[in-house]
């Protein structure tokens, strides 16, 4: 299983006239990124990276990990929206150390695990 981060706009109230987003690690299935790039590759498309939407729902979606809802996205690196994306990454880093660790310690076997 793989860890993505997506972005995707988030809604605010139309009073709102500054940009915000949202932010999710999710957890892909392998399977479904392989075919996907082929058929891209085939096909001549763009290679997409992920699903289209931050959902459940999604094709290939395993399952939605962490998000952060409506993060201001600002001039500087000091925003909320990419200081958002630093932790996401610095989860994905975490999770993919421990997903390692714990297929060589259970000999490639995969257990379930809750967060």
């Amino acid at each position: 299983m793989s860890f993505i981060v997506m972005t995707a706009c988030a809604k605010m109230p139309s009073s709102v006239k500054a940009a915000y987003r949202r932010v999710a690690v999710i957890e892909m299935d392998d399977d479904w990124l392989a075919v996907q790039r082929m058929r891209d590759v085939i096909e001549g498309r763009r290679p997409r990276r992920g699903p289209a939407m931050i959902s459940k729902r999604a094709r290939g979606v395993i399952r939605i990990v962490a998000t952060w809802e409506r993060q201001h996205v600002g001039r500087t690196e000091r925003c909320a929206y990419i200081r958002a994306i630093g932790e996401a990454q610095s989860l994905i880093d975490r999770l993919t150390a421990e997903d390692a660790h714990q297929q060589w310690s259970t000999g490639g076997q995969r257990l379930d695990r809750d967060f």
